[in-house]
């Protein structure tokens, strides 16, 4: 067994992605840079099996609003289905929750104004689970994922046990578990020579908090371009999706962000 984990880690390649954007609604100018380690799971040619791997990775996100990072450990067994296991650990700066009395509290923006002075940073631990099912037909991509979430957050000050969510539009207990799932389905309509392509279709988030009942979803259009296969050749995405299920619809606009992917080659 030692000769063959030995084996697989000569084999191993690193792999790092980047991503910075732009984004609004909620608002933000977020970086993160993500560094993961494959170790191949067997030899086969099939089209199926010959990118399956085992990835031990970190990542690290910056915003405005905090930083984040932690562990992942990643597995893909086949090339339509993966999952990752991840701990995240989060600094939230400055005064970016306001306390809730009750699940059912409206944190309308009158509230949030009238309880500024409330409002605090916090500390996160988070512990996530996520499948994810990848499809290809002729030039159509469709990916969709779901992710349970435990959290638990102390506050820097004050005490708590609820707050609204600004970027998933629910009510959370400071400790306790929501659901999440994004789904995305985009067609070729362009490959030029040098396997340049261009994506354009729809995507969509989904959020849910099993204590409440309370869930909200916003979807919208999404172009994608790549200008190059080659590494350090940055992809630009562009999307943005209107609130269709949530306790303010579409409450300043919709939730719109520019990004540029690129890795650095293995």
């Amino acid at each position: 067994m030692l000769l063959t984990f030995a084996s697989m880690a000569v084999a191993g390649e690193w792999v790092s992605l980047h991503q910075l954007g732009i984004a609004a609604w909620p608002t933000g100018i977020p970086y993160s840079v993500e560094g993961e380690y494959r170790l191949p799971l067997g030899s086969s040619d099939h089209f199926l099996l010959r990118n399956n791997h085992l990835g031990l990775a970190a990542q690290v996100a910056i915003n405005p609003a905090f930083t984040r990072g932690g562990p992942e450990l990643k597995i893909e067994p086949i090339a339509f289905f993966d999952m990752t296991l991840r701990a995240n650990g989060t600094w939230y700066y400055g005064s970016v929750f306001t306390p809730l009395p009750d699940p059912t509290t409206a944190a309308t923006a009158d509230y949030r104004r009238e309880h500024r002075d409330e409002a605090v940073g916090a500390g996160e631990l988070r512990l996530d689970a996520n499948a994810r099912l990848k499809l290809k037909l002729w030039r159509i991509i469709a990916v969709g994922d779901l992710e349970a979430r435990y959290h638990h957050l102390e506050p820097f000050s004050g005490n708590f046990s609820w707050y609204w969510d600004s970027s998933e539009m629910i009510n959370l207990p400071t400790e306790g578990f929501s659901y999440t799932s994004s789904q995305m389905v985009v067609g070729i309509v362009q490959q030029g020579e040098g396997d340049q392509k261009l994506w354009i279709g729809a995507m969509g988030n989904w959020n849910d908090c099993p204590v409440t009942s309370e869930d909200s979803w916003r979807a919208g259009p999404i172009l994608w371009w790549k200008p190059s296969p080659k590494p350090k050749v940055p992809d630009i995405v562009l999307g943005s999706q209107v609130w269709w299920k949530s306790r303010f619809h579409t409450p300043l606009g919709p939730y719109t962000f520019l990004a540029l992917r690129w890795d650095s080659g293995s």
